[in-house]
């Protein structure tokens, strides 16, 4: 086989596990373990969408700041 599950990886720098995470538990985790902490939020998706709705959107949603294209 040229791939095979032989346990749980772990990072070789600190020894800790990896796990699979779903978007929702990432999230969980940031705003547990960094509260009054501010965050980068960052994604590579390209969206098919108008930049102005998109912006109000995260705006309300209560992003501070938007980073779009490198601006």
């Amino acid at each position: 086989m040229l791939y095979h599950k032989a346990g749980i990886p772990k990072c070789p720098k600190c020894n800790q596990y990896i796990y699979i995470k779903d978007p929702h538990l990432i999230a969980k985790e940031i705003i547990q373990n960094f509260k009054n902490i501010p965050i980068y939020l960052l994604s590579p998706q390209k969206i098919k969408t108008d930049f102005n709705y998109l912006k109000e959107g995260l705006l309300s949603a209560g992003f501070s700041r938007i980073l779009w294209n490198g601006k």
